[in-house]
């Protein structure tokens, strides 16, 4: 087949590109769709229940209007995608208000010298937990993160955990998967 390009050249085109680009469109398409909804929730997993500090309305609805036109989905897998969204605007909807008190540690290891994470507004403190004691504070800063020293506090087999407060009440628990060395 030839086609004529905008420039007025001539293109010859096998004939098994036309069939193959729909096949290819519609699973990057899937792909888009799936990597967009992951993108909004920390680590990109939506059970972590936290918002990434750059999820916005713009992005939620993107990924919204990605999943409506994703073609070759089961509707099983559109309904997660649904899911998640809806998830991720109602994370949204309490995000930056005092009942905001979603945390997420990052991971740890021996090695780490602090756990970083992302904490909602609720949350007024931060502690480091290795099995069960609290052994530090964290610094919030205002972007929404968080920083625990770990002053060489974790060991091997060590449980470490994040706990969020807002005044002395605990809030929020998360464990920092502590990778070991």
């Amino acid at each position: 087949m030839t086609v004529t390009s905008i420039i007025g050249t001539s293109v010859v085109i096998p004939s098994n590109v036309l069939f193959e680009t729909p096949v290819k469109a519609a699973s990057v398409n899937s792909k888009m769709a799936t990597d967009a909804v992951l993108a909004l929730f920390a680590n990109n997993n939506p059970s972590t229940n936290v918002l990434k500090l750059t999820t916005d309305q713009q992005a939620i609805d993107s990924a919204q209007q990605l999943v409506e036109a994703a073609v070759g989905v089961t509707e099983a897998v559109r309904a997660n995608m649904q899911a998640a969204i809806v998830q991720a605007e109602g994370l949204l909807k309490v995000r930056n208000t005092p009942l905001d008190y979603s945390l997420f540690a990052d991971d740890a290891d021996i090695t780490s010298t602090a756990i970083t994470g992302i904490m909602g507004q609720g949350i007024t403190s931060v502690r480091l937990l290795i099995d069960g004691a609290v052994k530090a504070n964290g610094t919030l800063n205002a972007d929404g993160s968080y920083s625990i020293p770990t002053n060489d506090f974790i060991t091997q087999g060590s449980k470490v955990e994040v706990a969020g407060y807002n005044g002395t009440a605990e809030v929020a628990r998360k464990n920092s998967k502590s990778q070991q060395q």
